[in-house]
């Protein structure tokens, strides 16, 4: 059961403008054929999250945890993939390779 999980995040914080979170995790076991991809974005303008912290989360740094604050922005837009891989015997299978006129002109 090997396999290899990441998590890949980006955090924006324009102080005064937005929050904005874009997270995507890429999971896949070395037996499947396939990996997934979950992936999710988030923002708010800052103002807003700001009013919906209490002072005892401002006092300890909410604003600079995107661990913390994920939970407190919209969530825009989330999604799953299944990304297939082709093996090399079924990919040289499926193509033939490209003509001397097709290599000249890529």
């Amino acid at each position: 059961n090997n396999y290899f999980y990441v998590l890949q995040r980006v955090w924006i914080r324009v102080d005064g403008v937005i929050f904005r979170l874009r997270e995507s995790r890429l999971l896949h076991r070395f037996a499947d054929s396939h990996a997934l991809r979950l992936f999710s974005e988030r923002e708010d303008p800052y103002d807003k999250v700001v009013q919906s912290c209490s002072p005892k989360q401002m006092r300890e740094g909410i604003l600079d945890d995107p661990n913390l604050i994920s939970d407190l922005l919209a969530l825009k837009s989330e999604g799953t993939e299944k990304i297939l891989f082709i093996s090399a015997d079924k990919k040289g299978s499926e193509a033939s390779p490209p003509s001397s006129q097709e290599q000249s002109e890529v």
